[in-house]
């Protein structure tokens, strides 16, 4: 069983002795007990390669979605064979050599700027990735190809590898995971299928931050309930509610909660609300401010609405400018007029 190490930074004891520990040389902090490798990075070596080879399959319903211009067009279409690639890219290293010996010297300013020309490998691009590391094991470890590269061959060709490129002292196991951590991420931004943060309102106590979504991580099928309403996990356990917390001075608010603090801010701070909402936040009558907005019969004659409307909601319900209703209220509509202008309202 691997741990982590307290020191993980430097790889020190606090007084500035090495730890003795072996540490997993993807930097992950964990000993490892004298292997090079950890078996959790491995493990998500593995997860990686599955992943990628899923993701892969979805892009071109993906592309055919968004069009031919999108990335996920660009991800489900043909690349590069990686070794006709990687010649290309040696011919013109060869190339940029050449130009650097200017008079019998050596410039490495040109040689930087021919090597800046040169056409990057798409980082992203899955058939690319797992298709050089492929013919990099493969001719290292002197494996024949018999088949022609693919995403799913060479995700299983490294499946295959993955015990002994992660202990080979003479390969790059932590660029490799670097390269295959940035395809997924890349694949799974496309499908939109990563971790989005859900974030809300401002929080109220600090003025700072914002409210970000956390959801409660529970195994089960979250089927069963008990008296009280809570759901149940398979042990039978209740589960948290889902909570919303402040990323500045981690203030805390369930569902509930949150929903009544962005509604008292909505009603406090809006310049048009409904009926029920500017009664509260001008403390009329809601009886009142119906009679204004539905006018009255007044000794045998129609008497207009003096509080009309500028627009509704997206649940249908009528709003009303809140300084038209406290003009109203504090009587600053003028004797004989049943209206305030309410000309430039949008």
């Amino acid at each position: 069983m691997t741990t982590r190490c307290r020191y993980t930074d430097m790889w020190t004891q606090p007084k500035g002795d090495p730890c003795p520990e072996t540490h997993c040389q993807a930097n992950c902090g964990r000993h490892t007990g004298g292997m090079l490798t950890c078996p959790e990075c491995i493990t998500e070596a593995r997860d990686h390669l599955t992943r990628i080879v899923e993701a892969a399959a979805l892009m071109l319903p993906e592309a055919i979605h968004r069009g031919v211009n999108s990335e996920a067009a660009n991800l489900a279409g043909p690349a590069p064979h990686p070794g006709t690639a990687r010649a290309r890219w040696q011919q013109g290293r060869a190339r940029a050599s050449t130009e650097a010996w200017v008079s019998g010297e050596f410039d490495p300013d040109v040689f930087n700027r021919a090597i800046d020309r040169l056409p990057d490998d798409d980082p992203a691009h899955p058939y690319a990735v797992l298709g050089r590391w492929h013919m990099m094991l493969a001719e290292d470890y002197q494996h024949e190809i018999h088949d022609d590269i693919s995403v799913a061959g060479s995700a299983g060709y490294l499946n295959r590898t993955m015990h002994r490129l992660a202990h080979d002292p003479y390969q790059d196991f932590p660029i490799f995971l670097r390269d295959i951590r940035h395809c997924r991420r890349h694949l799974d931004a496309v499908l939109r299928a990563n971790a989005q943060i859900e974030r809300g309102a401002p929080c109220h106590l600090c003025g700072e931050g914002d409210f970000v979504k956390h959801y409660t991580e529970a195994m089960g099928s979250y089927g069963r309930k008990d008296r009280a309403g809570y759901l149940l996990d398979d042990q039978g356990q209740r589960i948290p509610a889902d909570e919303w917390r402040c990323n500045r001075c981690a203030a805390t608010l369930s569902d509930e909660g949150y929903r009544r603090v962005v509604e008292a801010s909505y009603v406090a701070t809006a310049d048009r609300l409904t009926i029920s909402e500017l009664a509260r936040r001008t403390s009329i009558p809601l009886g009142t401010l119906q009679r204004w907005a539905s006018g009255e019969w007044k000794r045998g004659q129609w008497v207009d609405p003096r509080l009309t409307p500028v627009g509704s909601n997206r649940s249908g319900r009528k709003l009303y400018l809140v300084a038209h209703a406290e003009a109203l209220r504090d009587g600053q509509n003028g004797l004989g007029s049943g209206m305030v202008s309410v000309e430039g309202v949008v």
